[in-house]
Parts: C-alpha cells; structure tokens; sequence
C-alpha cells in the first residue's frame, strides 16, 4: 500500500528531525573533543569514541548510499510533480540533477567507508592502552618524565605508545569490551 503525500511529508518531517538531531550531536561532540578539558583523552576514552564515531560513519553511509535510489523513485511516483529549478529561478531537468547527485552520493558513500576504515585502524592502534595512576614522586626525586620534557617540550604530557594487539576490532563494539582501566586509590 502506497502513503499519501501528508504520510510522504510526515516521513520526510521525521527524517530532517532525526538529521537534525545527529548533527546536533555531532556539534556536541565536537565541543567536549576540542575542549580546553581534552588536553589528555587517555587510550580507552579515545577507543571508546573512536568506536562510536565509526559507527556514526556507518549509519550516515547506509544513508548516503540509500538516497540515489529513494531520489530515483521521486521522479517515478505518480503522485509527485518533481520540478527542479537554480538559484536564479531557471527551469532545469530533474532527471539530471538526481543523476548528478546521484553520482556525488556514491563518491560520498564510497569516502565515508574509507574513514570509517581509518577510525576502526585508529581505534585498532590503542585497543590495547590502559593505563593507572602514577605513583606519587616524593620530595626531591626527579619526574620519570624529565627526561621527555627536555627532548620534546612541546609534547611533554605525552607519551609514546605502541600498539599491543593485532586482533581485528568488531565493526559494532559492545559496552565493556574496550581497554582497561585502574586506578589506584
């Protein structure tokens, strides 16, 4: 059974919605990311972001990957008058234009599957970082990181890291199956 129009409309309302919301999200995440507070992201915050951003990657491709189709079927449905018109008014050929987009969707989608390849490598790198606190360095010992500091002072709150594992991370990662934390209290 075919919608309606106002079904039509209803659903297309709820797609901007959802839209909406996820760049909402996105412009969210972006504030806390670039936060003077995330100076240090220890690897299990990074792996866990990381794992969420791929799978928003994911969702947003099989979106981009459906509309060259849903685009195609608009200017079949009887029920619609599909129009097309440019920022000056001038009548142009909706079949082209969906074409055109049609093309840009499918380089889009195809980009989107290679950056979610290079967060599943990334998360891949520090999947097997923990870490715990240090213990507290008494009067007049020397930082272990003094060193560091001297030879590289821009990255002083850094250290180098190298990846421990070479098992292939879930496209989906499950809550609770990322790197360990301890702490000592």
């Amino acid at each position: 059974m075919k919608q309606t129009i106002e079904q039509l409309q209803h659903h297309g309302e709820r797609q901007r919605e959802a839209a909406i919301q996820a760049s909402d999200a996105a412009q969210e995440l972006a504030r806390r990311a670039n936060s003077s507070n995330a100076s240090v992201i220890p690897g299990p915050a990074a792996y866990d972001v990381l794992g969420d951003i791929k799978m928003l990657l994911y969702y947003v491709s099989e979106v981009t990957d459906n509309l060259p189709q849903a685009l195609a079927g608009s200017l079949n449905d009887a029920r619609l008058d599909v129009y097309d018109r440019d920022y000056d008014g001038n009548e142009r050929e909706p079949r082209i234009q969906v074409q055109h987009a049609s093309e840009q969707l499918h380089e889009l989608t195809e980009l989107l599957s290679q950056a979610y390849d290079r967060a599943e490598a990334a998360q891949q790198a520090i999947s097997g970082q923990g870490y715990k606190a240090r213990p507290q360095i008494g009067a007049g010992s020397r930082p272990l990181q003094e060193p560091l500091q001297a030879a590289f002072p821009d990255t002083a709150n850094s250290r180098p890291t190298i990846p421990t594992s070479s098992t292939r991370i879930s496209p989906r990662p499950q809550p609770g199956s990322h790197c360990r934390t301890e702490l000592q209290r």
